[in-house]
C-alpha cells in the first residue's frame, strides 16, 4: 500500500492523489481476489504519520487524508462472526481445550477479560486469602504477535478487582505452586510470557473440534460470552458491567474498589449455571454414545 507513495514529496500529498492511490490500490486488490476488507489500517498509520510531520516538521502541512478516503476504500463488507456463545457451546469449548489453556479460558471467562489481561496477570495480584484478583497489568504483543512489554494498566487505563469463586480459587491455588524461580506470570511458558498465535492456535482448534469454527473465531469469544450469560442468568445490566468493568462516569468510584457484591453474587450465579449446563452437555453425549 505504501510503497507507490515514497517517491511523492511531503509538500504535493493532497486528498485527489489519495483518492488516485486507493482507487488504484482497490482494483489491485479486487483482480487479485484479495481477502482484504478495507484500507481501514494503512490510512489509521498514514493519518497518524501525516499528523506527526504536521506537528514536528511543518504545521502549515494539511493532512491529505479525508473521511471519503475511509469509504473509499471499501472493497466488501467484512464478514459477520458472532462473539456470543450459547452456554451449551461455551461448556463444550471448555471441553475441548489441554488443561493448560482450559484454565486460561475459564479464567479469561470468570473476570470477562480481554486476552491480553489474562496473559498478564501477576503472581502479586492474586490474593487467595480474600478471593480477588487485581486486573491491572497488560501484555503487549507487536505487530507479529510477539511479546513487546508488559504495561502497568488495562484499555481503558484503569484497574480493577474481580472476585475468585470456586473454580478460579482453585486454578489460581494450583497456578501458585507452580511458578518457576524468576517468574512473575501466572500463565508462562518455561517462565516467559505466553505468545498471542500460541494462544489463538488453541481458541481455534478447541473451536474446530467443538464444531462450531464455522460461528465463532477470535479470543474475545470468552468476554463477550461471560457478560451475554450474566445478563441472561441474573437478569441485571448493573451486574454485567460490573462483571466487564465497563465504566461510565456514574460507576467509575463503584468499580475502582473491591469487587462489588453485584460482581461477587453475578460470577457465582454464572458459576452454578455453567455447572448445571456442563452436567447436561455431559448426559447428551453419553446417551449419543450409549445409542451408537
Amino acid at each position: 500500500f505504501f510503497t507507490e507513495l515514497l517517491d511523492i514529496k511531503m509538500v504535493h500529498f493532497s486528498p485527489d492523489i489519495m483518492d488516485r492511490h486507493i482507487e488504484n490500490r482497490k482494483e489491485m486488490a479486487i483482480l487479485k481476489e484479495s481477502k482484504r476488507c478495507n484500507f481501514d489500517a494503512p490510512l489509521r498509520e498514514l493519518r497518524a504519520l501525516f499528523n506527526w510531520y504536521r506537528e514536528n516538521y511543518d504545521f502549515r502541512f494539511i493532512n491529505p487524508i479525508l473521511k471519503r478516503h475511509k469509504f473509499l476504500g471499501v472493497i466488501r463488507k467484512p464478514p459477520v462472526r458472532n462473539k456470543k456463545m450459547e452456554p451449551e457451546e461455551v461448556s463444550t469449548f471448555f471441553e475441548n481445550l489441554i488443561p493448560f489453556y482450559r484454565d486460561y479460558a475459564l479464567v479469561q471467562f470468570y473476570i470477562a477479560g480481554r486476552v491480553q489481561e489474562v496473559a498478564g496477570i501477576q503472581v502479586s495480584s492474586v490474593d487467595l486469602k480474600n478471593r480477588t484478583l487485581l486486573v491491572k497489568d497488560v501484555v503487549v504483543w507487536d505487530k507479529k504477535k510477539r511479546f513487546q512489554e508488559l504495561k502497568p494498566h488495562t484499555k481503558n487505563g484503569g484497574v480493577r478487582y474481580c472476585h475468585l469463586n470456586d473454580i478460579l480459587y482453585e486454578i489460581f491455588e494450583r497456578k501458585l505452586k507452580e511458578i518457576p524461580k524468576g517468574c512473575s506470570y501466572v500463565f508462562h511458558e518455561d517462565g516467559q510470557p505466553l505468545l498471542y498465535r500460541k494462544i489463538q492456535h488453541q481458541y481455534n482448534m478447541a473451536l474446530k473440534r467443538s464444531g462450531i469454527d464455522h460461528k465463532y473465531s477470535s479470543t474475545h469469544i470468552m468476554r463477550h460470552s461471560m457478560a451475554t450469560i450474566t445478563r441472561r442468568v441474573t437478569g441485571s445490566l448493573d451486574a454485567t458491567q460490573a462483571v466487564t468493568g465497563h465504566k461510565d462516569q456514574r460507576l467509575v468510584q463503584h468499580y475502582a474498589s473491591l469487587p462489588c457484591n453485584a460482581q461477587i453474587e453475578a460470577v457465582k450465579s454464572v458459576e452454578l449455571f455453567m455447572r448445571e449446563v456442563s452436567e447436561s452437555v455431559r448426559a447428551d453425549a453419553c446417551k449419543k454414545e450409549e445409542g451408537a
